[in-house]
This record gives C-alpha cells, sequence and structure tokens, in this order.
C-alpha cells in the first residue's frame, strides 16, 4: 500500500501542502504511473478554469484543473516525482475553514501478460485561516489546587462562537474543556493539581495554540474562628478572623452571604481584620473569606447583627484619686440591649479598659481604675 504523509505551512495569502509518498515497491517495473485528484471540502468539485483555487506542481509540470498524472518506465523516477508534488490554494478566497481531500493512485502494467494492478490513498487535511488566538487576561489568576471551580479567559482571534477550544493548564498539559461565553471569552473548569506557580493557554481544534499566561495553585483557605461573633447592626465592629492560607493580596476580602465583599486587612497567614457593615436588616451572616474576589472558601463562620447598646447613666459619676489598699469604686452601668459575652468590657478615655460584669440586658458593673493610672 501507499504510505504518504501530509504536511501544511503557511505563506502570505498562499496554503502549500507538501504531499511526500514512501517508496512504492508492489508493482512491476514494466509501467508505473501515477495521478493525483484534489477537491475541496469533500463534496465541493474545484473548477476548471483560469481562476482555480487549487495549483498542483510536481517537479517538471503543473496542473490547473485538479488532476494529475505521472508516468514513467522507472519507479524510482515516478517516486521521485510525487516526493515533490506541491498543492498550492489562494487562501485570500478559501472558506475560513476547509478540508481538502487528496486521492493518490499509482499503478503498473505488464507489457507481457497485459495485466494491471494499482492502489489508491486518500487523504485529508483540515484547516483555518486566521490568526493565532491571543490570551490577553485570567480571571482569577489563582485558585485553590482542590479544582472544580471556573477560570474566565479573555483574548481575541478566538473566531467564531462555533469554535470548540480546550484549555490546557501547566508543563503537564492538565487539558479541560472550554466554554464560549462571548465571541472573545471562554470559561474553563479549574483542575485539581498540586499547589504551584504555574500557566494557562488554550488551543483550538486544528491545534493552533494561544499564549500562556501565568496562573497560580494555592492551597484553600480555611476559617476557624471570629472575635468577636456579633456586633452593632450599625455596623462598625472590628473583628478578628482567625484560620490557615490567608493571603497578603491587595484582593484578599472577607464576605457576607456571598453577596456584600469588605475589605480585609492582612495581618499574618492566619490572622486577618475586618471592620463590619451596617446590617441593612440582616440579623445573622455567614462570613466567608475570598482572596481573588470570585472563589470563597469553602468553611464559612456566623456572625450576628444585635442592637446597639444605649447607656442611661452611669452610677456613681466619680471615683478616687488614690485607690487604697487595692479598694476600688465600682460603676454600674445601666441602659439596654447589653449582651452577655467573653469580650464585654469597660473602657475608660479611650486608654484603659477593665472587665465587666454582665448581670442582665440592662446592667452591668466594672470597677473604676484610679486617677494615677487615667494620667
Amino acid at each position: 500500500m501507499i504510505d504518504s504523509k501530509l504536511s501544511l505551512s503557511f505563506t502570505n495569502v498562499t496554503s502549500i501542502f507538501n504531499v511526500d509518498f514512501d517508496e512504492y515497491k508492489n508493482h512491476s517495473n514494466n509501467s508505473v504511473a501515477a495521478s493525483i485528484s484534489v477537491s475541496n471540502n469533500a463534496s465541493i468539485s474545484i473548477k476548471n478554469d483560469a481562476n482555480d483555487l487549487i495549483l498542483i506542481e510536481g517537479s517538471q509540470q503543473s496542473s490547473r484543473n485538479n488532476f494529475i498524472e505521472f508516468s514513467s518506465p522507472s519507479l524510482d523516477s515516478i517516486n521521485s516525482a510525487l516526493s515533490s508534488l506541491t498543492i498550492k490554494t489562494d487562501a485570500s478566497r478559501m472558506p475560513s475553514i476547509t478540508t481538502l481531500n487528496v486521492s493518490a493512485k499509482i499503478f503498473s502494467y505488464n507489457n507481457y501478460s497485459a495485466k494491471s494492478t494499482s492502489d489508491t490513498r486518500s487523504i485529508s487535511i483540515s484547516y483555518r485561516l486566521g490568526g493565532l488566538p491571543i490570551l490577553k487576561s485570567v480571571d482569577p489568576s489563582s485558585a485553590p489546587s482542590k479544582g472544580d471551580l471556573y477560570v474566565s479567559l479573555r483574548g481575541k482571534h478566538f473566531g467564531p462562537i462555533e469554535r470548540i477550544f480546550k484549555c490546557i493548564f501547566s508543563e503537564n498539559k492538565i487539558i479541560t474543556e472550554a466554554k464560549r461565553i462571548e465571541r472573545n471569552e471562554s470559561e474553563c473548569e479549574i483542575p485539581q493539581y498540586e499547589v504551584k506557580l504555574t500557566y494557562v493557554f488554550i488551543e483550538d481544534e486544528f491545534g493552533l495554540k494561544s499564549n500562556q499566561i501565568q496562573f497560580s495553585f494555592t492551597e484553600s483557605i480555611i476559617l476557624d474562628q471570629l472575635n468577636p461573633t456579633f456586633g452593632s447592626e450599625e455596623g462598625g465592629t472590628m473583628v478578628k478572623v482567625q484560620g490557615k492560607n490567608f493571603s497578603n493580596s491587595l484582593d484578599i476580602f472577607c464576605v457576607f452571604d456571598s453577596l456584600i465583599y469588605i475589605k480585609a486587612i492582612y495581618i499574618s497567614s492566619t490572622v486577618i481584620q475586618f471592620i463590619t457593615p451596617p446590617s441593612n436588616g440582616l440579623k445573622i451572616a455567614n462570613l466567608s473569606v475570598s482572596d481573588n474576589f470570585i472563589h470563597e472558601s469553602e468553611t464559612r463562620l456566623q456572625f450576628s447583627y444585635v442592637k446597639p447598646v444605649i447607656i442611661y447613666s452611669i452610677p456613681p459619676h466619680f471615683g478616687f484619686i488614690k485607690n487604697e489598699n487595692g479598694k476600688r469604686r465600682t460603676l454600674k452601668i445601666k441602659g439596654e440591649n447589653i449582651v452577655d459575652s467573653d469580650t464585654l468590657l469597660c473602657r475608660f478615655d479611650e486608654t484603659i479598659i477593665t472587665d465587666a460584669q454582665y448581670f442582665n440586658p440592662s446592667e452591668i458593673q466594672c470597677q473604676i481604675p484610679s486617677y494615677e493610672i487615667l494620667q
């Protein structure tokens, strides 16, 4: 049989196909011939006129009627002619997506026995015209290594919305299917992968690859506890979040109910802080953390909104200048909406904090510090 290979390259607006046939040894050398015929997109015949889209060229002959024959008493010479065969197409007038079907037939004839033998091989190749796909942005540029999330890729030269792409992550070429969102935007599932700084690119069904853009697989954020776990419905409560794998990123946020994003302050990989927003009628919020403004931590903690504390009276209105023998006066604070908590404290002059003792939602007590301390 004829073992043949087809290769493709582009020169300006001309597509050049080199058809190479391995040496053919199954026929007599008495008389050997070969023929090449070409059709476009399988069912479309190439017109035989001066404006043919396909030109078949050999070492010594060429044809514009999409058919060419070689004949020689030497098998070596016929193989030489076949190996130098080139098919040229005018890419500026071909469809943007084209399939060329090349049929090659080689046959021999024995003058003495009046018998002939032949073999035929058909080759098809699909190609598309247009620029290579170009990636301009990947959003987000990082994601947890556990996978099962999505990333958006934007760029140009993505082609028609029907064109099929695949996303390829890292040098290990982990492939996921790309879902076309708009003409120049695709969405890809993020695979599970080791924690690593790597890259992502896209490839279309014709094997054309885009440029690579940096992408990071990170540890999943884990939340352990909040302190405090409640605050005024008017907002303004400073809350400390303890957990693991917080990143020192400009895009680290605390998120209420996957809707309200609050900028967080990075303290360390295990601690961040944020100031609560007003409740807007919300009583309990499920808090998560995001470091890319898209993906959130799987672990979530609850934060409760309560009515603001109102103070009516603080008898007595004075204390000792100097506490003798460690004796202090007790301050009885009367008000409403007081909540029992391990973090319940009394603050004097913005600098001195003393423990508070809870009695009921309308009363707490705390020890008055001496004047010496306040100075």
